[in-house]
């Protein structure tokens, strides 16, 4: 038989057991030696060919399939294929138990955290044969904790999945260093609320630093999540967002914080480097911070703790003191309300450049622009101005209502030669108000520096703008250049109540020096101060005036002239009512003038020197002690 018949029989056999074959699968050998006959066969001298065919007769897909890998959420799955039919390829598609069909088809898939709780099967199939390969199912998928060996990154992408509301999950730390990246920087939990993530230092380091991952500069804490830190943990990202959310600090350190979107930070121990408050709310209780700036309807309470820098309170923020320190810059309001209930503001220096005149200042407080400052206890002392306002600045349209506390032991000077003269060692009024009810200002100081003048107001200075006081103690400050050693004012000055006394002023005014502005005393006393000239008041400049309807001005000493009041200079001063005592010896209430040995120097004005030789002795007691309304002869001024 020759290869051209052999081919033909090949063909014409394999075609009659396709057509006859069904549903079968068969491997046929054929035989054939020479013809196609038994005798052919056995009587053929050649030797005999043998032909395998490997039929594939199942018209149906046949087989098996296994799925290797654990049901764990993470895990990669694999399908491992026994396919009977002779295919060139197959296909894979995933199903989970609810009937949801998985994006997978491939003979790998990884197991998602929606798959949780369900179970996985693998379905095969080909397009060249009808039905499938089906698998069994996988086990339950589950979600188990990735251990305490775990890195901190793992575990919280964990909880990311995982955290129940109203629930609190403790993580201990033993690294020295660990990290927070990829995934991990937002510690949110859509859906759920009121989670609770403590982060303590459990090993044996006393310092723990939670580092960033490559290309996360910052970490996020969303929506009803309260993350907690214990036991000396740093986190050192570029920014740590408290965005809805709560953070709560024990101790450690951070970069700086942003706390927003009704979020709040509670800070108990530690120290951070910044923080911003914008529509958020910021409650230390303790620690040590780098001067906050609180904006935007966002909320600042502090009762301990310390700050170090400028405190900065704008647009609508509120800043709530009731205890602690701050230190090393201040605190600077516009446009926001700055609330001291107690605490302490203190130690703050502040240089400034000169070439603004004298609008800048405040060495303890600056408020300006809209800002408000209640001061109901505490205390601003101890600051240090190169400029107006060792204590407080009170700038344009800026208000301080003072009804409680001290400002005291302040200091201003001016110190370069075109810097402004004002100061006001406790307080510097320029465009604002300024209202005392209650408290003291006290012990404050306006320095001589550097050879240069100042106008002076040891303890006020009002350049313009407007003091009220109608309780309280304005005393024993010091003008030591200048002039008001209480208070030296250019603008108005009113008093209904309270009490200026002790203060020293080195040329005038040691009570109150007003220079070209408006001073009204309805009530309150002027006593017990003392100054070259006008012990209790110096008055000077036409367009100056003085009114007095009630009160007192008392126990006054003046070295050169004006014991009560020193006025020149077309003052116009109108009594109607009140006392300005002049001198009887013995009497406790006396204004006097009186040389540095204590030696009485009459026709100096005891009780009014009203300047170029123009005075009045009054020798009597309260009843002519200038009581009257009417200036005259006996009893009455002479101006």
């Amino acid at each position: 038989m020759n290869s051209k018949q052999r081919t033909s029989m090949k063909t014409s056999i394999s075609r009659r057991l396709y057509l006859n074959t069904i549903a079968i699968a068969a491997t046929i050998t054929l035989f054939y030696v020479g013809g196609c006959n038994n005798n052919d066969l056995i009587n053929s001298e050649m030797e005999p060919f043998i032909d395998r065919y490997d039929l594939d007769l199942h018209r149906s897909l046949n087989g098996t399939v296994i799925i290797r890998g654990t049901a764990e959420f993470g895990q990669r799955l694999t399908a491992v294929a026994d396919v009977k039919n002779k295919v060139e390829s197959i296909f894979y598609q995933w199903t989970r138990s609810d009937g949801i069909t998985l994006d997978a088809i491939r003979d790998s898939y990884t197991v998602q955290f929606d798959d949780v709780g369900h179970t996985i099967t693998v379905t095969v199939t080909n397009p060249d044969y009808p039905g499938s390969i089906i698998s069994e199912p996988t086990a339950i998928v589950t979600d188990p904790h990735p251990g305490d060996g775990a890195s901190l990154n793992e575990k919280l992408i964990w909880l990311q999945r995982n955290a129940k509301s109203d629930t609190e999950y403790n993580i201990g730390i033993t690294r020295k260093e660990d990290t927070i990246g990829h995934r991990a920087q937002v510690l949110s939990y859509p859906g759920r609320t009121n989670v609770t993530l403590r982060l303590t230092n459990i090993g044996d380091e006393k310092s723990i630093s939670i580092i960033r991952g490559q290309h996360d500069d910052w970490l996020g804490v969303d929506h009803s999540v309260t993350l907690i830190l214990e036991g000396s943990i740093t986190l050192n990202f570029r920014s740590v967002s408290v965005n809805g959310g709560t953070f709560t600090m024990m101790d450690g350190k951070l970069t700086q914080v942003s706390v927003g979107n009704n979020g709040i930070f509670e800070m108990n121990g530690g120290e951070i480097g910044y923080m911003r408050v914008i529509n958020g709310k910021a409650v230390m209780a303790n620690g040590k911070m780098y001067g906050p700036d609180v904006s935007d309807n966002g909320i600042f309470e502090m009762s301990g703790g310390e700050i170090t820098g400028r405190v900065s309170v704008s647009d609508n923020g509120a800043f709530t003191m009731t205890n602690g320190k701050i230190t090393a810059g201040g605190v600077r309001v516009k446009g926001g309300t700055f609330t001291i209930i107690g605490g302490e503001i203190s130690g703050n220096t502040r240089v400034i450049d000169y070439g603004n005149g004298y609008g800048g200042g405040g060495g303890g407080v600056y408020v300006d622009g809209g800002g408000i400052v209640t001061m109901n206890g505490g205390k601003i002392s101890g600051n240090t101005i190169e400029y107006n306002g060792g204590g407080v600045f009170v700038g344009e349209n800026g208000t301080f209502i003072m009804n409680g506390g001290e400002i005291s032991g302040n200091t201003a000077a001016a110190v370069a030669e075109n810097s402004s003269p004002y100061s006001g060692g406790g307080v510097f009024v320029n465009r604002g108000t300024f209202t005392m009810t209650n408290g003291e200002i006290f012990g404050n100081t306006v320095a001589y520096g550097s050879g240069y003048y100042s106008h002076g107001g040891g303890g006020v200075c009002v350049a313009s703008g407007a003091f009220t006081m109608s309780g309280g103690k304005i005393s024993r400050n010091t003008a030591s250049s200048g002039s008001g050693g209480g208070v030296f004012a250019r603008g108005t000055f009113a008093i209904t109540g309270g009490e200026i006394s002790e203060n020293v002023a080195y040329f005038s005014g040691g009570g109150v020096s007003f220079n070209g502005g408006v001073f009204e005393m309805t009530g309150g006393k002027i006593s017990r101060n003392t100054a070259s000239s006008g012990g209790g008041v110096y008055a000077s400049f036409e367009n100056s005036s003085f009114t007095m309807t009630d009160g007192e001005i008392s126990k006054n000493i003046a070295f050169e002239s004006g014991g009560g009041m020193h006025f020149h200079g077309g003052v116009i001063f109108t009594k109607t009512g009140g006392t300005i005592y002049g001198y009887t010896d013995g009497d406790d209430n006396c204004n006097v003038v009186k040389d540095s040995n204590g030696i009485v120097r009459d026709n100096r004005g005891h009780a009014v020197f009203s300047g170029s030789n123009k005075y009045r002795e009054t020798t009597a007691g309260p009843s002519v002690n200038l009581d009257s309304t009417i200036p005259g002869s006996a009893g009455g001024w002479e101006n």
